[in-house]
């Protein structure tokens, strides 16, 4: 009966989650492959965390979340989200953090070496569409972000996101870049 309970707040939860304010896309010229920002409002989510540091800390820090949330029969009901950690990423140093958080209901317990993580949410420009590896997605951001024409600017106050959708069973995934933005 609780299990059934978390999974209905966990439904709950979703559903609140994915209630996003979208404005008008913005595309900044056709020459970028008509990469298209939209502005979004993420509300506030409760998530089990993981992060690691090495030089290829993703897979390494994703594990351990999706195995918890498999044990506890969540998957249906979350929304998994990649992060950068402290050492970021430098051209002097291999070695980054990386991690990986779920989102979970509230009342859960999270053991150890797993941490809460509070997403605080608000507004973020989301890029759906980009070629390749989250890290040209980034670099597709960064554009708008140098666009003085632009009226966001990034807010260094929460996290930069990438949000992981499952293809299916294959273990592939789209991966929108969420950066934090407020009016310039």
């Amino acid at each position: 009966m609780l299990r059934r309970l978390f999974w209905v707040i966990g439904v709950i939860q979703i559903l609140a989650c994915c209630l996003l304010v979208a404005c008008k896309p913005i595309n900044l010229n056709e020459e970028n492959k008509m990469a298209k920002v939209e502005i979004i409002k993420l509300h506030p989510m409760r998530t089990v965390a993981y992060h690691v540091v090495d030089t290829s800390p993703e897979d390494k820090a994703m594990e351990p979340v999706l195995k918890w949330i498999a044990e506890n029969k969540l998957e249906g009901t979350m929304r998994l989200f990649g992060f950068n950690t402290e050492p970021y990423p430098s051209e002097e140093n291999s070695a980054y953090g990386f991690g990986f958080c779920a989102t979970i209901p509230e009342g859960l317990e999270i053991p150890s070496p797993l941490y809460e993580k509070r997403l605080p949410g608000g507004i973020y420009a989301v890029l759906f569409d980009y070629d390749g590896h989250p890290g040209f997605g980034w670099e597709e951001m960064g554009k708008y972000q140098n666009d003085p024409d632009w009226e966001w600017r990034y807010d260094d106050s929460r996290p930069g996101l990438e949000e992981h959708i499952s293809r299916g069973d294959k273990g592939e995934y789209l991966s929108p870049i969420l950066l934090p933005v407020k009016k310039k």
